[in-house]
């Protein structure tokens, strides 16, 4: 009796371990990404910052002419 006991309790200690494993390699994965995404942003950032908008703010504009552009959109 005991040493089934013992059993599960080894089986049991064996499936956390894995997945504690698991874990810590999803979270040096998403850790990773995470980087990435960052990098990637600040590179998106120093790109979209040589952009120059004139007669006004870029919110402003886009709406002006956001209409339009599906309107034409729909007519082709």
């Amino acid at each position: 009796e005991q040493a089934s006991a013992l059993q599960q309790v080894n089986a049991a200690i064996s499936q956390m371990d894995r997945t504690t494993q698991e874990n810590a390699a999803r979270v040096e994965e998403t850790t990773a990404a995470a980087n990435e995404l960052s990098t990637e942003t600040e590179r998106l950032q120093r790109l979209i910052e040589t952009f120059r908008v004139v007669g006004g703010d870029a919110a402003g504009n886009f709406a002006q002419n956001a209409p339009a552009q599906r309107s034409e959109r729909s007519a082709a």
